[in-house]
């Protein structure tokens, strides 16, 4: 996000008593990891004053960061080829009205609650208009984000952790723990650790869970920034997956590969990637994570293996929280 300022973490603002403790407790667990690691997803622990203390180096055998961005990057751009990732922008973006700068915490899960009230029972799902993006964004998010600042007693502009957001949401009654699926995070370029989001997104509200037939959306939070990921139920067996970043990078969209290290900046509207099936949203995620590294992230990736212990120290992690639209009235 625009200009990134610490906040505290606070306590959960759950009830603790609340008999829906599987969310409070895995929410309250990320808290302070929320807050530890966007003070180091930009790239601080890669300058040698940071390193990490007995971390083992990559092997020289390995392939190194630039290659695999290389072929990332060729996906990408295959997927798009074979109308399997379809690109669109809004016209509008997060800064755009001063009131929604840093507001990324708050526009993704606005994105996933006109996502869930966007509903025509057994018909096909076209996804968010763009006038609905544009209402959230330059609307809805200004007041709701100074509220949400307020509460927290940070200062104008302060980011926020996805955390604080949800549970204020809660409170707001505009969303329910119930609503709560799972959260999944780990390395982003871990096909393990990407394939076990994706795969929840997936089956999550199928006929064997608890969500059956009821819309699923994620906060997906990397590098300090949060997009929302919409699913859009197609039929019974087939889904898309809309990727809707309010801030998007101009690295993700170049035309050519050597283009990403010129670092130009943002694009001044919201982009949509649409991904035809959960293998192309897996595509697009890693070209997205590729294009926002910076060079350090890059020089530390090709130093480090990922290691858990030291998820703390890395620009690969990545969390994603899911949520289900409101149960289904019958």
């Amino acid at each position: 996000d625009l200009n990134p300022v610490r906040s505290e973490p606070t306590q959960s603002a759950l009830n603790p008593d609340n008999t829906e403790i599987r969310l409070s407790t895995q929410l309250d667990q990320l808290q302070t990891q929320d807050l530890r690691r966007s003070l180091l997803l930009s790239g601080v622990a890669a300058s040698d004053n940071h390193e990490p203390k007995g971390r083992s180096r990559k092997s020289a055998s390995e392939i190194d960061f630039q290659t695999l961005c290389k072929c990332y990057y060729d996906d990408f751009g295959e997927l798009r080829n074979q109308g399997r990732v379809r690109i669109s922008q809004a016209s509008t973006y997060q800064g755009r009205h001063p009131g929604s700068i840093n507001g990324c915490t708050v526009i993704a899960p606005l994105l996933f609650l006109h996502h869930f009230h966007n509903w025509d029972e057994g018909a096909v799902d076209h996804g968010l208009a763009d006038a609905a993006i544009c209402e959230v964004i330059d609307r809805e998010t200004p007041s709701l984000l100074s509220e949400v600042r307020s509460n927290l007693g940070l200062s104008q502009n302060a980011l926020i952790i996805p955390s604080d957001v949800h549970d204020f949401f809660i409170n707001k009654q505009l969303l329910t723990s119930e609503q709560f699926v799972t959260v999944c995070g780990g390395d982003i370029l871990d096909d393990a650790h990407l394939s076990h989001f994706v795969d929840e997104l997936q089956h999550g509200n199928g006929s064997d869970t608890n969500y059956s037939g009821r819309k699923l959306a994620a906060s997906f939070f990397f590098h300090e920034h949060v997009v929302a990921i919409l699913k859009l139920q197609r039929s019974r067996t087939e889904a898309w997956y809309d990727l809707i970043d309010s801030l998007p990078k101009q690295e993700t969209f170049r035309n050519r590969f050597e283009d990403i290290e010129s670092n130009d900046g943002f694009i001044l509207n919201t982009s949509r990637i649409r991904c035809i099936g959960a293998e192309s949203l897996k595509g697009a995620l890693r070209w997205y994570a590729c294009s926002r590294f910076t060079e350090e992230n890059r020089t530390y990736i090709d130093m480090y293996d990922w290691d858990d212990a030291y998820a703390d120290y890395d620009p690969r992690v990545f969390q994603a929280y899911l949520w289900a639209g409101p149960e289904i009235m019958t």
